[in-house]
This record gives structure tokens, sequence and C-alpha cells, in this order.
């Protein structure tokens, strides 16, 4: 996976998604997580993984684009 400037990462559209908007939506991640059940982790997942590729040495995951920023309204709604 290439290296991304620091401050912001680039989506696979050239969408660029904000390092603020990445550190807001993940500041309380750990707490929010342990709070849900398992049902609702999945949802969560499902809403930021586009896919995830296991070749028995590497692990890619994909994130969709505008993932972040879904999480980040969820989380203040």
């Amino acid at each position: 996976m290439d290296s991304c400037p620091l401050g912001h990462l680039e989506a696979t559209s050239h969408q660029v998604i904000d390092e603020r908007q990445v550190a807001a939506a993940l500041s309380a991640f750990d707490s929010v997580w342990d709070a849900l059940i398992p049902t609702e982790q999945a949802r969560i997942l499902g809403l930021l993984m586009e896919r995830i590729t296991y070749d028995g040495r590497r692990l890619e995951l994909a994130l969709r684009v505008g993932a972040i920023g879904r999480l980040n309204e969820l989380q203040t709604s």
C-alpha cells in the first residue's frame, strides 16, 4: 500500500479525505465499539469496508469512498 501525505488520505476515486474527518470519526471509536452488540458491529463494518482480501500472508482492506464521513454522521445524529 502506498504511503499518503501527512494530513490527507486519498480514496481510490481521488476524493481527498481530510485527516481531521478521520480523527473526529475515530476519536471515540473504542468506547462506541465496545457498547455495540455484534449485529451493530457488523453493520458498521459493512458501512466501512468495500473489500477484504486475504491471500494467506497478507491482509488488504479497501474502505468505501465516503465511509468515514458516513460514520461521523452516524455518531453525531
